[in-house]
């Protein structure tokens, strides 16, 4: 299997060569023209000088042919190139290296261009000037007029290939730059897809140990981008899954412990009646506690089976119009008892007589009944309760505060979870499963609303939970 870091390397190693070569060429070619169109123009400007300072100087009698050429053959030297001039009939009457090649002067042109320049024309020209040369030369053709009359033809020709020189030395600097400059790029592009794959890696051997059961271990993360951001995650992530990991161990504990328990206490009533050694007389009392016992399981298992439906997100809703003052009062009437045995101090402060709102009133009744039943498990005895509510911006609020421990704030984040139950939790009272707060949290959840809670420790906790209030116009309506 091809490795993700080799696929890099690959593809950018395409780029970088196919972006070398692109460049090579476009730069070679240009650089070219450059040249070629540089020479074309300072032939042009050059010429147009040695017609109006030299040659016209000689036709019209004001320098003489022995001066005429050492002028050309200076300007041959300046400009690297041959300078012919050229009588009407198309004959070279003047070669600016007649010194070592006299064999042009008196030759016939037979050109196209000639007729074109006899005309009055300025020409520019690349080739092999009709067969006159043996490599490709630039040629720029000038007439030289004398009282608007053609007297001659003055023609310049710079050999390409010695231009080409010039362009293969600038082209080679050129390249050799552009390939250190890839050379560096590839290097960076290769630690670059290093420090790139690197976590991507990490991730895959923490994943397979994850998959293995170990949640211990981390990515080191070292930057701040996305790849950073996504190692942030994925330690995230881990470090939840770790947690859950230890909530589902804790919890399938303390499941075992609440099932077993009654379980074996169920077990041994029934034995002691079947052999004989509960009397009959003593039976009944014996039963009604194993029925307790099995309402016990009852319970749990239907907390486990709720909690498992609402989190599918298929829970059904049958929301009504309901007052919730009325609804308190009845949860609070179940706790009588229990607050009296425990010696407990219950104040319900509410904002007025009524307050209707629109949920669910079965659901919301679970929710109370779960926070309230946590209030009194968790608080000492001569501790206080007071469930209070309010009405801010079209909501009603419902709060639940006691004055017993608290819980330390690094706890807080976790008190929603599935599973979890925190040390205090099963203080004196064993019948906790850590199911009740998230099953509040769902149905909240399904409503749309929030809960949320305050807690310090030694201080009290308050939970609060938002409902909407009931448009009691419809109500009446209908």
């Amino acid at each position: 299997m091809k490795s993700l870091f080799s696929k890099f390397i690959s593809l950018y190693t395409i780029i970088i060569l196919t972006t070398f070569l692109l460049l090579s060429t476009v730069l070679t070619t240009a650089i070219k023209n450059y040249f070629l169109t540089q020479k074309e123009e300072v032939l042009l400007e050059q010429g147009k000088v040695i017609r109006d300072q030299y040659a016209l100087q000689y036709y019209t009698g004001f320098m003489d042919r022995k001066k005429l050429n050492i002028q050309l053959e200076l300007l041959d030297t300046y400009l690297n190139a041959r300078i012919w001039l050229v009588d009407t009939t198309g004959k070279i009457y003047m070669d600016s290296r007649t010194a070592y090649d006299s064999n042009w002067v008196g030759e016939q042109i037979n050109v196209d261009i000639l007729k074109n320049v006899m005309e009055g024309e300025v020409v520019t020209i690349r080739g092999r000037f009709g067969g006159s040369f043996v490599e490709p030369v630039i040629t720029v053709g000038y007439p030289i007029i004398v009282n608007y009359k053609v007297m001659g033809v003055l023609f310049m020709h710079s050999s390409i290939p010695a231009i080409q020189e010039t362009i293969s030395y600038v082209s080679t600097w050129i390249l050799l730059c552009l390939m250190i400059s890839l050379f560096v790029a590839f290097i960076f592009i290769y630690m670059l897809s290093r420090k790139i794959i690197k976590p991507l890696n990490e991730m895959n051997h923490i994943a397979k140990a994850m998959a293995s059961g170990d949640f211990g271990k981390r990515i080191i993360v070292d930057s701040e981008d996305e790849v950073g951001e996504l190692a942030n995650s994925f330690n995230n992530m881990a470090e939840e899954l770790k947690q859950l990991e230890e909530l589902r161990k804790g919890f399938l504990a303390n499941i075992s412990h609440d099932f077993r328990s009654p379980l074996t206490s169920m077990k041994g009533f029934i034995q002691a009646i079947l052999d004989g050694t509960i009397p009959k007389d003593g039976q009944e009392k014996y039963l009604n506690i194993v029925l307790e016992e099995t309402e016990r399981l009852t319970n749990l298992t239907n907390d486990i089976l709720n909690l498992t439906y609402m989190e599918s997100e298929n829970m059904d809703l049958e929301k009504t119009i309901f007052d919730i003052h009325e609804l308190i009062r009845q949860i609070i009437a179940q706790f009588e008892q229990r607050l009296l045995d425990k010696q407990i101090q219950l104040e319900l402060v509410l904002e007025q007589e009524t307050l209707y709102v629109y949920a669910d009133s079965e659901k919301i009744k679970r929710v109370l009944y779960n926070l309230i039943d946590n209030a009194v498990k968790f608080i000492s005895p001569q501790d206080k309760i007071i469930v209070d509510t309010s009405i801010h911006c079209k909501k009603a609020y419902i709060s639940i505060e006691d004055t017993g421990p608290g819980m330390p704030k690094e706890e807080l984040q976790y008190i929603w979870d599935r599973f979890h139950k925190a040390d205090r939790s099963r203080g004196k009272d064993k019948t906790g499963t850590g199911l009740g707060l998230s099953i509040v949290k769902q149905i909240i959840k399904h409503h749309g609303e929030e809960v949320f809670v305050e807690s310090q420790e030694n201080m009290g906790t308050t939970f609060i939970f938002t409902l909407p209030l009931a448009d009691l116009k419809e109500y009446k309506q209908d």
